[in-house]
């Protein structure tokens, strides 16, 4: 009898012991899964997509944003912007492209385009990569939209600064800084050069040398005031893997020269 009682209170023990394991154990197992279950998808940020005609919405707000805080206002009309330099924001307005100074500020709009907002088209940046050698325009989230491989020297003496000037055939515009320039400050400069077999090295005196037919193509996209920013490794993929398409302006490129004007940049 007392041998029946003890197998019996065991018995009961034993079977205690197990649910209360497998309960222990259940209970881990659901909170693993909960766990896992609140971490929820990774987050993807698309990068957006911009069109030639929005390119030209951002490179003229750009220039209309600088214009606005170097006079304290918008221009009034368009050629406001191209003027001689040392005044040319701009090279030239796209022809489809249409201003309009309004008592609140302005618009600007391509009615052939279905245009952005304009408090939704960004105003454009450069960015130097001086570690692969890398110049890009972008806009000023970051959205790299061309780069470019340039040549460069020892480092500049500053990490953010602005175009300052633009001019086409600087000294005249076969010498060592090349078809164009855009002028940064304490005389250095992005401009083009005579020598394209130093381009992707550091072999200048602290300027950034590009190639002529680059600077070419860059040049009308940079308005005056453009933001300048180093930044550190490589810079994400272009939107425009081929470069950015050619900007529609005239062949007179005598409107925007400075003929009696020595350049002393640091080449």
């Amino acid at each position: 009898m007392l041998l029946t009682l003890f197998l019996l209170f065991r018995t009961i023990i034993t079977n205690d012991k197990y649910i209360h394991q497998a309960n222990v154990e259940h209970h881990y197992y659901k909170t693993e899964e909960t766990f896992f279950h609140n971490q929820g998808p990774p987050i993807v940020t698309e990068t957006p997509s911009y069109t030639e005609e929005d390119l030209f919405l951002m490179v003229m707000k750009t220039a209309i944003t600088s214009y606005t805080e170097a006079e304290q206002g918008p221009p009034f009309s368009p050629e406001k912007l191209t003027a001689a330099p040392p005044s040319n924001y701009l090279t030239t307005i796209p022809s489809e492209l249409i201003y309009t100074k309004t008592s609140s500020g302005y618009s600007i709009d391509i009615p052939s385009h279905s245009s952005l907002p304009i408090q939704e088209i960004p105003t454009l940046a450069m960015f130097f990569y001086p570690e692969v050698n890398q110049l890009a325009l972008g806009t000023e989230d970051g959205t790299i939209l061309a780069s470019y491989l340039v040549g460069s020297g020892d480092g500049l003496p500053f990490i953010t600064s602005e175009i300052s000037e633009r001019v086409t055939n600087p000294n005249g515009g076969n010498g060592v800084f090349g078809t164009r320039g855009l002028a940064l400050e304490q005389n250095y400069a992005i401009h083009g050069t005579n020598d394209p077999d130093s381009i992707g090295k550091y072999k200048s005196a602290g300027c950034i040398r590009m190639s002529n037919e680059d600077i070419e193509t860059l040049y009308p996209y940079v308005s005056k005031g453009t933001p300048f920013i180093v930044k550190e490794g490589s810079p994400p993929p272009a939107q425009f893997i081929d470069g950015l398409p050619p900007f529609p302006t005239s062949s007179d490129t005598t409107k925007e020269e400075a003929p009696d004007k020595v350049y002393r940049w640091h080449m």
